[in-house]
Formats: structure tokens, sequence, C-alpha cells
């Protein structure tokens, strides 16, 4: 079984550029990412523009994740700061961690 293979910063993810809706429970957001840009998530809800650092890139195959910080957003429903972590595959997921557990996970919808 093939792991994820951690890339560095002065490599580039091969990822592409892409923009996909995900819901929640409340609503729904859009997050848009570009290869060209590694280090931020461009993160779109209710007018709001916020950019999500990206702290580590991994690859797996075809499959790409992307995971930082996600600041406090009550507007997608986050009431605190957590880990996220974007799975980038064909069918893209985003995983928001608290303290070790998972909060949720919004599933794509696409725009």
């Amino acid at each position: 079984m093939e792991k994820w293979r951690r890339i560095y910063d002065d490599e580039t993810a091969q990822f592409g550029s892409h923009t996909w809706k995900f819901n929640f429970p409340e609503g729904s957001y859009k997050l848009n990412v570009d290869q060209s840009e590694q280090n931020f998530i461009d993160a779109n809800y209710q007018e709001i523009t916020e950019q999500w650092p990206v702290q580590r890139k991994e690859q797996k195959g075809s499959e790409f994740k992307l995971s930082g910080m996600a600041w406090v957003t009550p507007e997608i429903g986050l009431k605190d700061t957590y880990w996220f972590e974007l799975l980038i595959c064909l069918s893209p997921q985003v995983t928001f961690w608290g303290d070790r557990v998972v909060i949720r996970t919004d599933l794509c919808s696409r725009p």
C-alpha cells in the first residue's frame, strides 16, 4: 500500500487549479486552490474571502493533501481555530480537526 509522501517547500505539488463547493449543515462555501500559489487556499463564503495558510503538502499517487490552520470562521460553522486537511482527489473533501479529534468532514458538491 502506498504511503503519503511529504512535498517540501522547494518542491511544487502538481495538483492544477480548482474551485470546489463544499456543503455543511448551514450552507456552503468554496475553496480555490492553484498550484502556482501553494502557500494559501482561498476560502469564500457569504461574500467573505479568507486565505488559509498551507503548512503541509503531501502526495499519494494522483491524490494530494493540503493541510494547515483554518481561523475562526463562524460563517461556515467553525467557532474556533482548527487544523484542516483538504484532500484533492476524484471526490474532494475537507476534514477539520480539533485536539486529535475530527470535528467534521465536508464533502464536495461541484460548483
